[in-house]
């Protein structure tokens, strides 16, 4: 019997015991006692009772049930065992619980899960064998209570939102029940372009005689993949499947063990700390069970297994990753030409490579990954599944008062990479790219501005260090690892980072993680709170690592929250986080793929190498989806399946903050810096009453002496003639005197607008950002490692080598559009300035030379979601 790793205290819990269940009218009738067990068979299943429970109401019952049962359990220490059991209830009901309670052996604090379990085994035992409730059964055993509790649970009509509902219902169940509940009926979904490409391609019992492996997401979608394999000659007892334990759908895995099929435990635990261990253990006991019923060899070659004549394909693996391909040629290599194989992932697709160009690859590999089809058709679908979970992610943020940012850094520009970009777009944040190949890099920022997107909210870089500043919302889309720990440094504080491909290991989770906050608390719910931002915020679910988020306090002094502690974020645990009417592409590539190989094994030499989905069998597939999703005014190219008519949007479980929780949150928030925008204002405001412009009228020279700030601890420092409030951690002189030394002076020339806007920059340390304007120069650049040194007077400056005079005056756009608005607000400008009169500033002081309008970006900031921003740019008056 497995249990969940937690279930709330009995104490905490306050809810209406079973005994005060309301009588409500329902489809179930108690049954006379003459009436006989066949006549008095109601549509009740187990399937629909463990839904049930998974709904609020549901929970209520189930926590007064638990609190009913309290008095016989709370004397128990340790385990349950039958020795501790003092009282029986007198109830049958309660009694039967009780005594099953005891017999599973499950810790105190587990008694909530264990309950549901007992629950569910006591039912089953009261049913039909293939999953239906037969009341009058539940009569003569349970009594008139269990007829009670099965009435009010059957009266609930509404279902849960809570995407891992699957997860807790069938977690704490047997093996036995578990099954018998998914006999009642499938969840695999129809895919009507998956069934005609079957009939079209396929032929009569193709794989009859073949073992099936499959290392999948194990969604209900590929339920149905599975059940075409078997429809075209696989036996069920010969499938072999094994699912990412951040995936798995418990419900699917009930369904899959109940037709026959041997599903890896490995599947189902998704708080396993060794996921690449644990997965690689799966996977190969998963392959020694096929390779077992493969024959025997005739001989041994250096100590290697050897057959008499050319192995014949016998067995079909679709992969995920290539990580049983790669397990399947390192420790079973004699083995590999009776398997044609199939990859979906460009993670396993560069593993392929690899192992053909090493001369190690010993069977046909069908590559789904580089498919036109998969990259030109899924690709949008995978990025629209990612930002609805960011958005919801971000949305759940929002409710506990965490401002979400208005900046976005997708890594990787690739096919996933450019879907998440304009999905990203869609909803209005500013997309900024980075590829380690800057042709690809510049190639999605070119499509994407033909395709008509906003010339300001798409940014190109080519320095992996600038891109990470503006990394609001990191999502990493590469497959590989794309965060080293010294990126740590470069992002900025409240960086949400998010995994958007199928490694477990994108982010780097392994070196973030241990930097957890360690004031996590949960609640009776189970549920985990934290402290981020200095907001209290649920973070996910206690018993479900792979879906709660982590918040990090670094040692660099900032705070990043990694989402799914760095799973991928778009696996929630649902049956299917993309429709099924959308990803039937991708499972129905897949069963096309296995065909293919399967039919390049037969061939000459059984067809070693790498090959591809024909593409006349592509192209039918797409014509065939998206003659589907056109009924519904859908399109591959622009998903939207969270907008139409029969999608569940599953709503959010309305959350409470422990109060000790808000207590940490607002002791620790009173010790955060003011917001940038907040400093803005208080800077400009003392600006305005107190300070002098420079001598030398509009064309001044000023200096920055961060010794006064850094070395002697002063209140005060002196930028261009301004004395300036004391040095924020993050603020212009804290970088330079950190890069530099203390007692660094910096040189400026310019206009005293350039001089006001750099003593606020320097306050408010925007980005972190630092401006260098050196003697006789007008380039302007963000402080950086990498970059050239320059040298000025005595001093070596740091200068981006690369930038043009247009991009370092965009550089710096923002600080002076800020210092413009600032002093409207504080009075220090009789009138707001117009648009063209900003753009008119702008140029005098930095660039007069420069063709730079900016104009579009004051538009931009208008529209900002950023509200300070909104509130600044008002007084500008921007022209469209």
């Amino acid at each position: 019997m497995t249990t969940s790793v937690w279930s709330p205290s009995l104490a905490c819990v306050k809810l209406t015991a079973v005994q005060h269940l309301p009588t409500t009218k329902t489809t179930l009738t108690s049954p006379s006692p003459s009436s006989s067990p066949s006549s008095s068979s109601v549509p009740v299943t187990m399937a629909g009772m463990l839904e049930k429970l998974q709904t609020p109401e549901g929970q209520k019952l189930l926590d007064g049930l638990v609190t009913s049962l309290a008095p016989h359990t709370k004397s128990a220490t340790g385990f349950l065992e039958a020795p501790e059991l003092k009282s029986v209830p007198n109830d049958r009901f309660e009694a039967a619980l009780v005594k099953n309670l005891f017999g599973q052996m499950i810790r105190e604090g587990d008694v909530r899960d264990g309950t549901l379990a007992a629950l569910a085994d006591e039912f089953a035992s009261c049913g039909d064998g293939h999953g239906r409730v037969d009341v009058a059964a539940v009569q003569r055993s349970l009594g008139p209570r269990g007829v009670q509790f099965l009435q009010a649970l059957s009266s609930i009509e509404k279902k849960s939102g809570d995407p891992l509902a699957d997860r807790r219902a069938f977690a704490p169940l047997s093996d036995r029940v578990a099954t018998t509940v998914a006999s009642t009926s499938s969840i695999a979904p129809p895919m009507s372009a998956l069934a005609t490409m079957v009939k079209q391609v396929a032929k009569k019992d193709e794989l009859k005689g073949f073992a099936f492996m499959g290392l999948q997401h194990l969604f209900a979608s590929s339920a149905t993949l599975f059940q075409a394999v078997h429809e075209l000659g696989v036996a069920n007892a010969d499938m072999r499947l094994l699912g990412k334990v951040y995936s798995t759908n418990h419900r699917v895995v009930a369904e899959l063990e109940a037709r026959g099929a041997h599903v890896h435990e490995t599947s189902k635990k998704v708080g396993v700390k060794e996921f690449a261990a644990a997965m690689e253990q799966g996977i190969e006991e998963q392959l020694r069970g096929i390779i077992e019923r493969l024959p025997r060899p005739t001989s041994y070659v250096d100590g290697q297994p050897a057959f008499a004549d050319r192995p014949k394909p016998q067995v079909l693996l679709i992969d995920d990753g290539a990580e049983a391909i790669k397990i399947l040629h390192e420790k079973f290599p004699a083995y590999a030409p009776f398997f044609a194989c199939v990859e979906q992932t460009r993670r396993g697709a560069r593993i392929l490579h690899e192992l053909q160009e090493k001369g190690a690859l010993r069977c046909p590999v069908v590559n789904v990954a580089e498919t036109w089809a998969k990259l030109e058709w899924e690709s949008p679908m995978i990025g629209h599944s990612v930002v609805l979970e960011v958005d919801r992610k971000l949305d759940r943020l929002a409710k506990f008062g965490v401002k979400p940012p208005h900046e976005s850094l997708v890594l990787g520009c690739g096919a996933v990479g450019g879907g998440v970009a304009r999905a990203m777009l869609r909803r209005g944040l500013d997309v900024h790219l980075y590829d380690k190949d800057p042709q690809r890099t510049v190639a999605l920022r070119d499509a994407l501005l033909a395709e008509g997107h906003d010339p300001s909210k798409v940014h190109a870089h080519h320095d992996k260090s600038q891109a990470l500043a503006h990394a609001g919302v990191l999502v990493s889309c590469v497959g590989m690892r794309t965060l080293d720990v010294e990126d740590h440094d470069l992002l900025p504080d409240g960086a949400i980072l998010v995994n958007a491909a199928s490694a477990d290991d994108e982010l780097g989770p392994q070196d973030l993680l241990p930097f957890r906050k360690a004031d996590t608390e949960k609640d009776e719910r189970g549920n985990l709170w934290g402290v981020f931002q200095g907001k209290a915020i649920n973070t996910g679910k206690a018993d479900a690592e792979a879906h709660s988020d982590g918040v990090v306090h670094h040692p660099n002094g900032k705070e990043f929250l990694v989402v799914n502690n760095g799973y991928v974020v778009n696996m929630t645990g649902e049956r299917d986080p993309i429709p099924p009417r959308y990803i039937q592409l991708t499972r129905t590539l897949l069963l096309l793929g296995g065909l293919a190989a399967k039919r390049a094994a037969e061939g000459k030499d059984g067809g070693v190498g790498i090959h591809d989905v024909p593409r006349e069998w592509q192209e039918a597939l797409v014509h065939l989806v998206q003659r589907e999703l056109k009924k519904t005014g859908e399109d591959l190219k622009q998903p939207s399946w969270d907008t139409k008519p029969g999608d569940q949007v599953l709503p959010e479980e309305e959350l409470t903050p422990p109060e000790d929780v808000v207590a940490a949150a607002r002791a620790e928030a009173e010790q955060r810096p003011l917001p940038k925008s907040q400093r803005d204002l208080r800077v400009a405001e003392g600006i305005a009453r107190a300070l002098k412009k420079p001598g030398d009228g509009d064309h001044g020279s000023g200096f920055v002496d961060v010794t006064a700030a850094q070395a002697a601890q002063k209140d005060v420092v002196t930028v261009a003639g301004y004395r300036i409030g004391k040095a924020i951690e993050g603020s212009r002189e804290w970088l330079i005197a950190r890069q530099m030394g203390t007692g660094t002076t910096l040189t400026l020339e310019g206009a005293a607008l350039h001089a006001a806007s750099t003593a606020v920059a320097a306050v408010t340390g925007a980005q972190l950002r630092v401006s260098l304007v050196a003697p006789g120069q007008q380039s302007v650049s963000p402080f950086t490692e990498k970059a050239r040194v320059d040298h000025v007077g005595e001093k070596e400056f740091l200068v981006d080598a690369d930038a043009s005079p247009a991009e370092r005056f965009a550089e710096l756009w923002g600080h002076n559009v800020r210092v413009l608005v600032a002093s409207v607000l504080a009075g220090r400008l009789k009138r707001p300035p117009t648009a063209d009169e900003v753009a008119a500033r702008l140029r005098q002081a930095f660039s007069p030379s420069s063709s730079v309008d900016p104009r579009p970006y004051l538009a931009a900031l208008a529209r900002s979601a950023d509200a300070d921003d909104r509130a600044l740019c008002a007084a500008l008056q921007p022209s469209s």
